[in-house]
């Protein structure tokens, strides 16, 4: 690369790394981050993530419109996870401390090629899209889940920003904006068995209301997705021996000498069974310019 360069390389304008799903099993992320660590120009701010796709043509897609790729969605995540917070980005700096510390295990964005979504002089144009994620440790990878079994990874995302819940209206969809949740995770110690309690609280606004359901029907019926969610995301970790809630660090942080006693490479064991409650409690606060009924 050096000697093919019609310039001098500045490693300090890398953007990101991303690993394919070969690569985490034989520990490239441990090598790499090993790597650029020591290199004096690169920066921890350097985004992580993980694909199945071929790289050449995952790094030769451009963004639409003749937009810079200093702007791609790997480049700059920020920017559309402040519209839609499904996965969140992690860079080299959180990395390097979930991995050094319990559970010791990370989340990174899985990215793909999306070929149906986009189109330019009437032909499907290729662009990357998170698509899920990738559940890794130090020297591997435990599994990479699509979007649709962990919806409920983001609900419990501390700096979650901003996502649209959809749900079946009496006569059409309804479209809810969910903003910003409180969310609580409560250790519960049963002699050496330890269970969790979680709950999220959030304000919603209305974004699609065409017929006038009754707000009280409208209020459950999200409470109640939103807790399926998280039951199953939890449920998905589990299969993949995974911790996605860091419940682990919770016990560690609050109960140390239990944590001591029970854990087991740096994570406790968790069963279906540990996560025993969780709660939901939405607030519908308004109808932005409109009221909460329809337009119409």
């Amino acid at each position: 690369m050096y000697r093919s360069s019609q310039r001098r390389i500045f490693w300090g304008h890398l953007s990101f790394f991303v690993f394919t799903e070969e690569a985490l099993q034989e520990g490239a992320l441990q090598a790499t981050i090993d790597l650029f660590d020591r290199y004096r120009e690169t920066r921890y701010t350097t985004w992580i993530y993980a694909t199945k796709e071929p790289l050449k043509k995952l790094l030769t897609s451009t963004p639409p419109l003749t937009i810079s790729t200093y702007f791609s969605r790997l480049s700059d995540p920020q920017a559309a996870y402040e519209q839609s917070s499904f996965i969140r980005p992690i860079d080299m700096r959180e990395i390097l401390i979930q991995l050094n510390e319990p559970p010791h295990e990370a989340i990174i964005p899985y990215v793909r090629l999306a070929k149906h979504t986009w189109k330019a002089d009437n032909k499907p144009e290729a662009m990357i899209q998170f698509a899920g994620a990738a559940f890794i440790t130090k020297s591997s990878v435990k599994d990479i889940v699509s979007y649709k079994k962990i919806k409920g990874l983001k609900w419990l995302n501390e700096d979650f920003k901003r996502e649209e819940v959809s749900l079946k209206g009496e006569t059409s969809p309804i479209s809810l904006l969910i903003d910003k949740p409180k969310i609580k995770k409560k250790v519960i110690m049963k002699g050496k068995n330890v269970c969790f309690q979680i709950s999220v609280e959030a304000d919603v606004v209305l974004s699609e209301f065409t017929y006038p359901d009754k707000l009280k029907t409208i209020q459950k019926s999200a409470e109640k997705l939103l807790k399926s969610e998280i039951e199953q995301t939890y449920l998905e970790g589990i299969k993949a021996d995974m911790d996605v809630y860091s419940l682990s660090e919770e016990v560690y942080r609050k109960h140390v000498n239990t944590w001591k006693a029970i854990e087991e490479n740096g994570k406790i064991p968790l069963t279906k069974d540990s996560l025993q409650d969780v709660s939901v409690k939405i607030t519908l606060v308004h109808g932005e310019k409109q009221r909460k009924g329809p337009t119409l």
